[in-house]
């Protein structure tokens, strides 16, 4: 997907399939698909847009989808200064939050491996954090 510049063109798709109110052939409501969310927040994240709000809406179709928590994460990680934080939780604690969550979630043992090692590796970065806070991690 990241590699798809023509991103105008994906909304468009999106935005006709909005348009279809059932998909017979596959039983699958296109409004209430939480991918469908996951994907528009993709679409977002390229444009430099916020995409949490596509995300969180992903989770609440189908809390046990893994992929919307792990797409927070990489977004909180790399976008700190997001204003969808709450002030008195940092970014580390929303992020840890999201993980255990994600670990919960996870339905192979690769997503369970990939959420337990962005969760050490969170923690290792606190850890360091605390002890050389002149690397402003």
């Amino acid at each position: 997907l990241y590699f798809i510049k023509e991103y105008k063109i994906l909304e468009d798709i999106i935005d006709n399939i909005y348009s279809i109110k059932d998909n017979t052939k596959n039983n699958i409501n296109i409004t209430t698909d939480c991918r469908v969310f996951l994907f528009k927040g993709l679409i977002e994240e390229i444009k430099n847009n916020n995409p949490l709000s596509y995300y969180k809406e992903s989770i609440k179709i189908d809390k046990k989808y893994f992929k919307p928590y792990i797409f927070i994460v990489n977004y909180l990680i790399n976008n700190k200064d997001s204003k969808e934080i709450n002030d008195n939780i940092s970014v580390l604690d929303e992020c840890k939050k999201y993980l255990n969550i994600a670990i919960g979630c996870a339905n192979t043992m690769e997503e369970y491996y990939a959420a337990v090692q962005a969760l050490v590796l969170l923690e290792l970065q606190e850890n360091v954090s605390m002890y050389y806070p002149e690397l402003n991690l």
